[in-house]
């Protein structure tokens, strides 16, 4: 689905602007548990998802009020 792009999108984008040391810690947790390359297999994802719309798919808030019947 469109919505998993969109995550991966942002996954890679937030993993590309960690500073260096934190960058190379966090690429180490990810190959440590076998996430690494299959974040990074995809290249340039593309979601068609423009960066500040926020949240894809994003729902409205449905609020229900208790009552009693």
């Amino acid at each position: 689905s469109q919505y998993r792009v969109w995550c991966l999108e942002q996954l890679q984008r937030r993993v590309k602007a960690l500073p260096f040391e934190a960058r190379a810690d966090a690429e180490a947790m990810l190959e440590r548990y076998g996430c690494l390359a299959p974040l990074f297999e995809i290249e340039a994802p593309c979601s068609r998802f423009d960066e500040g719309a926020g949240a894809p798919f994003r729902g409205r808030k449905v609020h229900y009020q208790n009552r009693r019947d």
